[in-house]
This record gives structure tokens, sequence and C-alpha cells, in this order.
């Protein structure tokens, strides 16, 4: 009995690992032909069993923000429920797509990959895949600067939620299409959809909800000069839980948005403040376009006082951190045109938009308009 358990896991521990080596090498296959040839190997494998191994491996590429690797994971994953014609599956797998061209502000790209995605999941009726891809689209459009078309998606899934009793997915809805408003310049129906989310989301103790509502509400008090009253809700912002990089990088956005309102309110000390502690967190977390929005507002703060050798200095940094971003920007999406076989289902030319208005980041305190 000994030696057959022994056979036995000796056997589960092989599969596993031939299951991590198809994944490899499908993530690593760089043309059609080589991927269907993989392909016919994982018909002896269970199907569940590599679509999640791939599905981790792109979220794992997600989380150490290694964009390339997470795509190239979730394009796997897809041509593999491709190959076993499974429509649920292709769904959740556009949609894995889908944020990661979002994430790297490729819209149109994103866009294609999530309405496909959502094309798949109303197949068959799946309700959940169907309210993430519907937020996608949306979101896609928010980025493309088009606020109008994403009001669509973002009410169907608000019905769509209500009819499931998800509060929590109501929540985010409803601060989603405070966002689209805010986008439109309707900044009255924008805070009246900020402030159902907030109230709901302070109901069942979704902090993360409660925080993009406050920010949304203070930038539009701040877009109208109150800035007194956007520091009221700013002031209520729900500290991050743990350590991790992406609370890090929610804590930077804060402090941006304290650091313009202090500006704006001439409280020059704590802007300073509020500008240096975000600079450590953004460079710990290896955010280049807000370590550069830091430093151009340590710049104005200083040259407001004055020190002009300094906010030289300050510009001097963001600017060369911006050329090396763009630089390696362009090297990125000439790979990703080559890479991915999304192109298909997408006008491959980049966009250049700014950063999406759902993001609520704000902006520096020479270009008052919006965060962008």
């Amino acid at each position: 009995m000994k030696l057959l358990i022994t056979l036995l896991l000796t056997q589960a521990v092989w599969a596993q690992q031939s299951l991590d080596e198809l994944a490899r090498r499908l993530e690593a296959a760089p043309s059609s032909e080589e991927h269907e040839l993989i392909l016919q190997a994982a018909d002896a494998f269970p199907k569940v069993d590599l679509l999640t191994i791939l599905y981790n491996h792109g979220n794992a590429a997600l989380n150490r923000y290694d964009n390339p690797s997470a795509l190239a994971a979730f394009t796997s994953q897809l041509n593999v429920a491709e190959h076993f014609k499974d429509i649920k599956q292709i769904g959740v797998a556009c949609q894995s797509v889908g944020r990661t061209y979002l994430r790297q502000g490729l819209y149109k790209e994103a866009l294609a990959a999530y309405q496909r995605g959502v094309a798949a999941s109303k197949e068959v009726d799946d309700k959940k895949s169907i309210g993430i891809g519907l937020h996608g689209v949306a979101n896609a459009y928010s980025g493309l600067g088009n606020g109008r078309a994403a009001l669509e998606p973002e009410e169907e899934a608000l019905r769509l939620y209500q009819s499931m009793g998800d509060q929590g997915q109501i929540a985010m809805t409803l601060v989603n299409l405070g966002a689209d408003y805010r986008q439109l310049d309707q900044f009255q129906k924008a805070a009246e959809f900020y402030n159902q989310g907030l109230s709901l989301a302070e109901k069942i103790n979704d902090p993360s909800n409660m925080n993009v509502a406050l920010r949304g509400l203070g930038t539009i008090y701040s877009n109208q000069g109150d800035y007194t009253l956007a520091l009221s809700y700013l002031e209520r912002l729900v500290p991050a839980p743990n350590s991790a990089a992406g609370a890090k990088r929610d804590e930077a956005t804060n402090l941006m948005m304290f650091a313009y309102t202090y500006h704006n309110l001439h409280r020059y000390a704590e802007a300073l403040d509020a500008v240096n502690r975000g600079l450590a967190l953004s460079r710990e977390t290896s955010d280049i376009p807000k370590e550069a929005w830091f430093l151009e507002e340590r710049a104005a703060l200083a040259g407001s006082q004055e020190k002009h050798r300094e906010a030289v200095e300050d510009r001097k940094l963001a600017n060369e951190l911006l050329s090396e971003r763009a630089t390696l920007k362009r090297r990125h999406l000439c790979w990703l045109r080559w890479r991915s076989p999304m192109t298909r289902w997408a006008n491959s030319t980049p966009v250049s938009m700014p950063r999406s208005a759902r993001s609520n980041r704000p902006i520096s305190p020479r270009c008052p308009k919006r965060w962008p």
C-alpha cells in the first residue's frame, strides 16, 4: 500500500510539473503555429488545471507590474479556452486580456477584448463575468475620453447587480457613474452618484469604494475652486489596511490630492510634507508618473517661496524621468504589437490619452481644470 501511494504521488508531481512547463511554453510561443503545436499537447491534461495555472501566472505578473508577462499568460489562457471551445472561459480570458491592456493605457485594444468577453459571457448567462466585462467596457470608453459612451454599460451593470442584490458591486457602479458624469462636466449629477455610492459603501463597510467616492467629491469641489470643502472630503479618506504595493500606490494618490489642495489653500508646510511622503512612496513602488508629479509639485512650492535653484533641480529630475518613461513605453508598444494576437480585434494604433478620469489622480496646480 505504501508503495502504491508513493507511486501515485510521484505521478501527480510529474503531471503538475508537466503542466507548469506546458504553461511556460505557451506563454513564450512567438507564433500562432507554435501555439497550435503546443495546444495539441494540452489535450493530455485537465483543461481546468491548465487554465488555472495560466490565470495565476498572469495575476502574479500583474501584481508585480510585469505587464508583458501578464499579457502573454492571459493570451495563452484565451488560446487554451478557444482550443477547448469553452465559451465561459473565453469570456473570462478576454476580461483578463482587457484588464492588462487597460493598465497600459491601450484603450482601443482593451475595449475590443472586453466587448468580446461580454458577448461570450452573455451566451452562457455568466452574470458575474458580464458585470465585470461591462465595467471594463465603460473604463475603456472613459480612457478614450468618451464618457457619454461609458454611461450605457455602467447603467446596464447597475441594473444587473441590483437584480442580483450585490451591494458591493452596486456601490462600485454608483461611484463609477459619478466618475462618468464628472468627466462630462455634469458635476451636480456626478456628486449625486458619488454620494449614493459613498452612503452605501459606508453602510456595508467598503473602504475601497468609500475612498474612490471621497476622492471624486474632493475633485469636483477642487475643480470648482472650493478647496476648503474639497479638503473636508479628503480628510475622511480611510487609510490603506496593509503595506502591499497597491495600497502604497493608493496612499500616494491620496497624498497627491492633499498636496494639491493644501497648495491652493496656501498651507505650504502641509503641502510640502504631503509631497515628500508621496515622493518616498512613489519611489518605493517604482511609480514614475507619480514620482515626476511630486517633483513638479515640489518645484512649484519652491518657486512660490522664491527657492529658484531647488525648483530648477526638481523640474529637471521630473523631465528626465518622463523622458525615460516615454522611451521605454515606445519600445514596449512595439513589442506588444508584435507579440499579441488581440490586434486582430482592434485597430492596433496606440492612443495617447491622459489617464482615465476614473483614477481620481490630481494634476499640477498650474493645470487646475482636472485631475488626470
